[in-house]
Parts: C-alpha cells; sequence; structure tokens
C-alpha cells in the first residue's frame, strides 16, 4: 500500500500541468490523438500497472484518467492519494456514492473526479473540460 502511495507521488500526473511536465515525469507518450478542430491533444502513457490517458486543452492537462482495468480496482487509500494529487489547491468533497460509482468535487468547483468501482477507472475533470465537453469528441468512433 505504502509502495503505491510512493509511486504516485513520484509518477503523478496533475490537472493543470503542461505536456512538458507530464512527460517529465512519464516519459514519452506510448500514443497520442490530435483533434484539429477542438485542440484537444490526448496522451497515453503506461506507469505503474496502470494505463494513464491526459486530455490536453491550451497546453494544459485538463482531463486525466487513470485505468487498472482487469486487475483489482483503486484501494481507499489509492484513490485519497490521486485525489490529493490531483486537488489543485482545494479539498475534495463527496458528492455521491453507490456501490458501483462515487463522486467529488473540489470545494473551489473548479474540478470534478469520479470513480467507477466496475471499470476500476478514476477520471479527473477540470470545469473548463466539462464546459467544453459539447465541442470536442470525446470517444473517436472510427469513422
Amino acid at each position: 500500500m505504502l509502495l503505491f502511495i510512493a509511486g504516485c507521488a513520484i509518477a503523478r500526473a496533475n490537472l493543470g500541468d503542461t505536456p512538458a511536465q507530464i512527460e517529465s515525469r512519464y516519459g514519452a507518450a506510448q500514443a497520442a490523438r490530435n483533434d484539429a478542430a477542438s485542440g484537444m491533444v490526448t496522451k497515453f502513457y503506461i506507469r505503474n500497472g496502470m494505463g494513464i490517458a491526459v486530455k490536453f486543452l491550451e497546453f494544459k492537462s485538463q482531463s486525466e484518467t487513470y485505468i487498472k482495468g482487469r486487475q483489482a480496482g483503486f484501494s481507499d487509500s489509492e484513490i485519497a492519494a490521486l485525489l490529493k494529487e490531483n486537488s489543485m489547491g482545494s479539498d475534495w468533497s463527496s458528492v455521491y456514492k453507490t456501490a458501483a460509482l462515487e463522486r467529488w468535487e473540489l470545494k473551489s468547483r473548479d474540478a470534478t473526479a469520479v470513480y467507477s468501482h466496475t471499470d476500476h477507472t478514476l477520471i479527473f475533470s477540470t470545469k473548463e473540460f466539462i464546459r467544453s465537453a459539447g465541442r470536442i469528441k470525446l470517444i473517436d468512433s472510427g469513422s
């Protein structure tokens, strides 16, 4: 448990970071996608057994997704460590919790976090990203 938290502190992205800051932690991205229409760049990383997708708008991280996939889900302490790393100087408040899903919001209202217990996926999104979601193609349908 302590090992994971130490790993998170060393190899984490933070909402608001630049691509250079994130790549200094993770190394080169495994893959990248550019959406010219919205200006969004998505970069994909693998670190400490997790898949990490970081979405950038205007050269700042606006959404970060941590995925364990088929592995065991994130522990409470792992989630707490990632929430702390992505707090943007504010505190998180739990706003919704079921057996399948948990949601937090920063008290500053600058970001939200959602954890899916079924998919073992933790997603952080800034207010800016959520506002722009209508003009961003979030999922590539392959067309």
